[in-house]
């Protein structure tokens, strides 16, 4: 984090590597992101949290969560048999009571 003399909040994070990525067939998007025109970049974690809520904007505030669920999914080669995948769950989180960790207990 850098901070700047005029007042600017710098926060720079990278990824590097390669992506754990499959072929994109399907309701595949459930599953993770389009990359290429075939190509699903797969639901993998990298955690990086940043908070500064200065109010500045006015005193409404709006989160996302994002986690991962695993998902029972039949196999396109043979559905009678089943796989848990995991699959992106998203939910709006509408006040800092439901955004906020309490001190020292779990986190997630």
């Amino acid at each position: 984090m850098i901070f700047h003399p005029n007042g600017a909040i710098e926060v720079k994070v990278h990824a590097t590597g390669y992506i754990s990525s499959a072929f994109l067939f399907g309701a595949a998007q459930k599953y993770g992101n389009r990359v290429g025109e075939h190509t699903l970049g797969t639901v993998h974690t990298h955690s990086a949290h940043f908070k500064v809520d200065l109010d500045v904007a006015g005193l409404e505030n709006w989160v996302w969560a994002e986690d991962m669920a695993f998902v029972p999914t039949a196999v396109p080669w043979n559905p009678e048999y089943q796989i848990q995948r995991l699959q992106v769950t998203r939910k709006l989180l509408e006040t800092e009571e439901q955004a906020a960790f309490p001190m020292g207990g779990p986190i997630p």
